[in-house]
């Protein structure tokens, strides 16, 4: 009898720590942030999520075996959800890089596990939401402090005293724990609907402080007003879509009279425009200038291509798209002209959660998180039309139709995906009425199982931490090779990258130093070593985008060193290449430019800067380059006018006149070039 008591109290224990840990998951994601790895928050929010789900996982195992069986919920929402996830896998397995997939890239926005651990979050959500009013109490414990502690944040980031030290980096603009202001914006579009509601519509009496209406209007008018310094327009849209539902769940409840809820519109305007008074106050700028930046067009002109890019992208792999994480290896190759001249870059994500799930899986992918999605929605309007006063799942509502809106312009960042995936498992739960139907299975449990499973736990989080500690490792040996020039610090630097070869931004990092130590000490040894870095590393990532451009910069410095054919040709071969891949990357070209002088085929260095002109007006290299070529072509008055307007733009020009002719090849080798054109 002892013993039965006692296997009920361990297994209530566990259910209070599983239940604690399902609600905590989202919110330490958001939280989470590490100084020692080149991205600040992508890894660490990332490692926060496997660190929870495993977490998770090992106290339901530990309850499955004390218990001695396997009890499963089964609900109908479980079927989207593994259709969602059966797609994505085989949009993995499809794809031209699957262990990128499965690594995730640099910033890792999703990835293969991380989609598996929001599954594995919804599922807890759904099945420990009952008993309702614990599972509110909690979560409200736990919801308001942490949205107190990151709107505060980004008000510590403004007066120039956070942790680190972040004001500037993005402007004016306000990034909080989530590294960049349309993330700390999209934060606010997912947790503001919430507290709109909890405000409104919330007339239980308490005891907890916290959960007082009163703490949740304050914490609302708050981050309403640090809402305008994401200068975020999806943000902005997306918690009036989010305010605007709740708004309409609270008309419809009718607790309150209209004239309460036109009063409460303009409250929350009122709050808004504060906003613009913090951030023209401590950030000293003015107002007009704010509202200027926030209105600019720019931005928007760009998203438009990229999304036009994308759609081409989707046309062209509508049933499989190109793979969790692997849009950065693709997207430039079917970039639109209008873009590569409005942000020439290499781009990564749709900046549009609908098409970013087309590329990431094609339309099945997309089709499968809609139905998802809609499923979700339905389950509570239903639900809110016999509960109306229900202030949570009308919270909860809004903040998945905020997300919606945000992600019409922006990205679906760990932290927010977690949230998301955790919402909607919570508003399942809390709206499904009567006992659920259980799949059982026996389980024999004894010492050697519950053994097994701790073990597997511990491995589980070494495997875990062991990126932070290997990013962290190369972040400090790489700083210390780029300040000191010391070949102790690159070697450290180089035995550090060989930990991250799945990682072609760290790579093509590593590469760059040591072309960086080639070019200080003029030695082609080291802009050979950056090459065998690159060839390395394409055998784990074949189709990236850094590790092709770094390659063609690699073979083109160690050209330039020996001037001996077979290296030109190599490094011809891999700008090409490299071309083929991003053939509107301005770096490309100008590499290409040089390419072509010291080969000696100028009328190639004439077609390259008409390109390189086209996208970059003025651009003093492309016009140094064409003086010399058209010298070397025997046209010297228009070299010297192209000469004369580089030296206005910039009187280093002579410096790159001088670097530049002496690429040139002598008088034979380009008559042999002449002779194989003819």
């Amino acid at each position: 009898m002892k013993a039965s008591v006692g296997k009920k109290q361990f297994i209530a224990e566990l259910d209070e720590i599983i239940s604690w840990g399902t609600i905590a998951a989202p919110f330490i994601v958001a939280l989470a942030f590490f100084p020692l790895n080149y991205d600040f928050f992508g890894l660490p929010k990332l490692s926060a999520l496997y660190i929870g789900t495993l977490f998770l996982l090992y106290f339901q195992a530990r309850r499955w075996l004390a218990e001695g069986y396997i009890e499963v919920p089964s609900s109908p929402v479980l079927v989207p959800v593994a259709v969602l996830l059966l797609v994505a896998v085989v949009s993995v397995a499809m794809s031209a890089t699957p262990l990128a997939s499965i690594t995730g890239r640099f910033n890792r926005y999703n990835s293969l596990p991380g989609l598996i651990s929001y599954a594995v979050v919804f599922w807890f959500a759904l099945t420990y939401a009952a008993p309702k009013r614990v599972f509110i109490e909690r979560f409200e414990t736990l919801f308001v402090p942490v949205v107190f502690i990151i709107t505060s944040y980004g008000l510590l980031e403004i007066l120039g005293l956070d942790v680190l030290s972040m004001k500037g980096t993005h402007g004016v603009r306000v990034s909080s724990t989530l590294g960049n202001p349309v993330f700390f914006g999209a934060f606010l579009a997912l947790t503001l609907p919430i507290l709109l509601a909890k405000a409104v519509m919330f007339s239980e009496k308490t005891s907890s402080v916290i959960r007082t209406r009163g703490v949740a209007v304050a914490l609302l008018l708050f981050g309403l007003a640090m809402l305008f310094t994401s200068l975020s327009r999806g943000a902005w849209m997306g918690v009036a879509a989010g305010f605007a539902a709740v708004i309409y769940f609270w008309a419809r409840s009718g607790q309150k009279p209209m004239r309460a809820v036109v009063l409460w519109t303009f409250l929350l305007a009122g709050a808004f425009l504060a906003g613009v008074g913090i951030v023209s106050v401590l950030a000293g700028t003015d107002i007009g200038g704010i509202v200027d930046a926030a209105g600019s067009s720019s931005s928007l002109a760009s998203r438009i291509e990229i999304w036009k890019t994308s759609l081409l992208m989707i046309g062209d792999k509508p049933l499989f798209g190109f793979g969790l994480d692997q849009t950065k290896d693709w997207f430039n190759l079917y970039m639109t002209e209008r873009l590569a001249g409005l942000e020439n870059t290499l781009h990564g994500r749709a900046h549009n959660i609908f098409l970013q799930m087309g590329l990431d899986g094609g339309i099945p992918l997309l089709f499968a998180n809609l139905w998802l999605f809609l499923y979700v929605i339905l389950k509570g309007t239903r639900h809110l039309k016999k509960h109306p006063d229900d202030y949570v799942v009308a919270g909860l509502l809004g903040s998945l139709l905020g997300f919606f809106v945000q992600g019409l312009t922006g990205i679906a960042t760990v932290d927010q995906e977690v949230f998301v995936w955790f919402v909607m498992g919570s508003i399942v739960g809390l709206v499904s009425n009567g006992p659920q139907r259980e799949v059982k299975m026996r389980l024999s449990g004894g010492k050697s199982q519950v053994l097994a499973v701790s073990a597997l736990a511990v491995f589980g989080l070494a495997a875990i931490l062991f990126p932070l500690g290997a990013e962290a490792r190369y972040l400090i040996a790489s700083e210390e090779a780029n300040k000191s020039l010391s070949n102790g610090a690159l070697e450290h630097a180089r035995q550090a990258g060989k930990y991250l070869v799945t990682q072609p931004y760290y790579e093509a990092n590593l590469a760059r130093i040591y072309l960086t130590f080639g070019a200080e000490l003029e030695d082609v040894r080291y802009a050979r070593e950056a090459a065998e870095i690159i060839e390395h590393a394409l055998k784990y990532a074949p189709n990236a985008s850094e590790l092709r451009i770094s390659r063609g910069t690699a073979y083109l410095a160690i050209a330039e060193f020996t001037r001996e054919e077979a290296d030109i040709e190599k490094a011809t071969e891999s700008l090409l290449k490299a071309h083929e891949l991003t053939p509107l990357m301005l770096s490309i070209n100008e590499d290409l430019l040089e390419l072509y002088i010291l080969k000696g085929d100028y009328r190639a260095v004439l077609e390259t800067a008409d390109f390189v002109d086209s996208f970059k007006n003025n651009d003093v290299r492309s016009m140094v380059a064409r003086a010399v070529a058209l010298e070397a072509l025997g046209r010297k008055a228009e070299a010297r006018q192209f000469y004369k307007e580089a030296l206005k733009l910039n009187p280093d020009a002579s410096g790159i006149k001088g670097w530049l002719v002496e690429l040139k090849p002598g008088p034979a080798a380009v008559t042999e070039k002449a002779a194989s054109n003819d």
